[in-house]
């Protein structure tokens, strides 16, 4: 795809964010003030100042894009960043195929526990209501199962393969968190903790971005 095509995309996706900030009066009036005194709006201000720090959609151009880098890397949490496995994954390019392990994890251990309920109960459910393996049929509209113990049978060895996706998933992470180990002089929480940050993180990402919005 070429430039002009992807910069259409990325101008097409541009709405109104609503991000919260924690300002003082006074901050909110000097704010006010520094992008009143140029004429624009402080939305407008932010804009400007995020476009140029993340080389966004639109930017002021490289001298600006290289000012508010250099003031980004002399801060704090630009020089010394807390070493955590979301920095990590970020810096790495991991961030994406780390959370869909940890998606797919999820996702099998609920088809676990649904499949599990109906061996115990005999019961399935879905959006059209409750039926029975009794219920099930084959495309040529005959049952599917001769006998219960068949049925479970074929239910046992569903929940052996998503238990399978579980621990390859889960040797994958493991093989993420020995690297982010050797990145790290001492971590700053447990796998488990960790995964919940970066789990926290992307989820208000997605939802800013609007692709949860049904949460």
């Amino acid at each position: 795809m070429s430039y002009g095509k992807d910069k259409q995309k990325e101008i097409d996706t541009i709405k109104e964010r609503n991000i919260i900030l924690k300002l003082s009066d006074a901050d909110v009036q000097r704010i006010w003030e520094k992008a009143g005194s140029v004429g624009l709006s402080v939305s407008e201000l932010f804009k400007n100042f995020v476009g140029d720090l993340v080389d966004g959609t639109y930017s002021n151009g490289s001298d600006e894009r290289d000012l508010v880098n250099q003031w980004f890397d002399r801060c704090g949490f630009g020089m010394f960043p807390d070493k955590t496995l979301l920095c990590f994954l970020i810096d790495r390019g991991y961030i994406e195929d780390f959370v869909e392990l940890c998606d797919d994890i999820k996702n099998s251990e609920e088809h676990i526990t649904i499949t599990k309920k109906a061996i115990d109960t005999g019961i399935m459910e879905d959006r059209n209501g409750t039926y029975t393996w009794e219920d099930l049929m084959t495309g040529d509209n005959k049952p599917a199962y001769s006998s219960r113990e068949q049925w479970e049978k074929q239910e046992s060895e569903y929940i052996e393969q998503e238990q399978d996706i579980i621990n390859d998933c889960q040797d994958q992470i493991n093989e993420y968190w020995n690297d982010y180990l050797k990145f790290v002089d001492v971590k700053l929480g447990t796998l488990e903790e960790e995964i919940e940050k970066v789990i926290i993180w992307y989820d208000e990402m997605e939802r800013m971005i609007g692709k949860n919005e049904d949460l």
